[in-house]
């Protein structure tokens, strides 16, 4: 082809080009850029589209910038907080670290408990109303079991799953291959691993379930049959669970009876009295490294608006924290309680002073 005739038919394919879309750029414009690579490098972005015009204009590096700096502004927020009050966390946080938890007497009793009962295995249970500590309790029972030697603890992420689920849960939890189509198989594979540990270290598995009134029965019953050996004459797992009143009221079905009545262990978070809360605060105060971030009569009134919950105690006490570290206070007293949790006035006390 000559180059006449050539440059007749970029002219006419540009033409066509305008006609289907004006915006797209002229022939010769369209082949000065090569495709754009794939992710890889193996081919074009789009298959569909092998030519492009000029490059958009990217606005990607904006868009980073933007989405990295409202991703650390948490983290800067949590930074200045430390470094204002002089703290090592947050003691608010719901993931303070688990040697700065508070351990009333109960749970120190508790995990004593099952610190021998692991060496017979059986079920246990914690239960209370939400915000109580029985999440935090776990914790503290898992960092402790944990510690001593050749045990082996489990803790169950998903309590709601179906049969299906909770078995192979159990075998990413205690490191075998089920078959969740074949129940019986895998029982037997979960059950002999569970006595080579029993006869390597004579102590029990351990399982901690939190949540455990969003179980089903066919779960729960399960794991009663699981943990049964030589005609129920012997357990081969320990047990814990933990949940609030509903699990109580499972408990008492008649399909969970012969669950219930193995229970050997039991914790019982309840609501708290001022006191034991103010003693509560006081120990995290004092292991983040500040006992004096709060003004007693700030944790008085703390104390006394929390009815009883650990949770909400906590939650007052971090809003706090976050509007102090927000205003650059120096301390957090009850001037600034009434501040942040003061009541939005009445729209009629309202219309009447403008009338006035």
């Amino acid at each position: 082809m000559t180059p006449r005739a050539h440059a007749h038919t970029c002219d006419s394919e540009d033409r066509a080009l305008q006609e289907c879309n004006p915006s797209a750029g002229s022939c010769r414009g369209l082949r000065k850029h090569p495709p754009a690579p794939g992710p890889l490098g193996s081919g074009p972005a789009n298959p569909q589209m092998t030519h492009t015009t000029s490059p958009a204009p990217d606005d990607s590096a904006s868009h980073g910038a933007k989405a990295k700096n409202s991703f650390l502004t948490p983290s800067r927020m949590n930074k200045k907080l430390l470094s204002l009050y002089s703290l090592k966390f947050n003691p608010f946080s719901s993931d303070v670290p688990v040697e700065a938890l508070w351990v009333p007497p109960p749970l120190e009793s508790f995990c004593w408990r099952i610190e021998q009962q692991i060496g017979e295995g059986g079920f246990a249970l914690a239960i209370g109303e939400p915000g109580s500590g029985k999440s935090a309790s776990l914790r503290v029972l898992r960092e402790r079991l944990s510690a001593l030697r050749e045990v082996q603890v489990g803790v169950l992420t998903r309590p709601q799953a179906g049969l299906a689920d909770f078995y192979r849960e159990l075998g990413e939890l205690f490191g075998v291959v089920l078959a969740p189509h074949n129940r019986w198989a895998s029982a037997k594979v979960l059950r002999e691993k569970w006595h080579q540990h029993i006869d390597c270290s004579l102590c029990r598995p351990i399982l901690l379930m939190d949540e455990a009134q969003e179980s089903c029965l066919p779960v729960l019953n399960e794991l009663r049959l699981l943990s049964s050996a030589e005609l129920d004459s012997r357990s081969i797992l320990t047990v814990v669970l933990a949940g609030d009143r509903r699990l109580g009221a499972k408990l008492d079905s008649p399909e969970l009876l012969p669950l219930a009545s193995r229970i050997r262990s039991r914790l019982r978070t309840e609501s708290l009295p001022a006191p034991q809360l103010a003693e509560c605060l006081g120990h995290l105060l004092k292991g983040a490294g500040n006992p004096r971030l709060l003004t007693a009569p700030l944790v008085q009134t703390l104390c006394e608006h929390a009815a009883g919950n650990l949770r909400l105690l906590m939650n007052m006490a971090g809003e706090l924290l976050a509007a102090a570290c927000h205003q650059e206070r120096d301390t957090l007293d009850e001037k600034l309680y009434f501040e942040v949790f003061a009541l939005d006035p009445k729209p009629a006390a309202a219309k009447r002073v403008r009338a006035a």
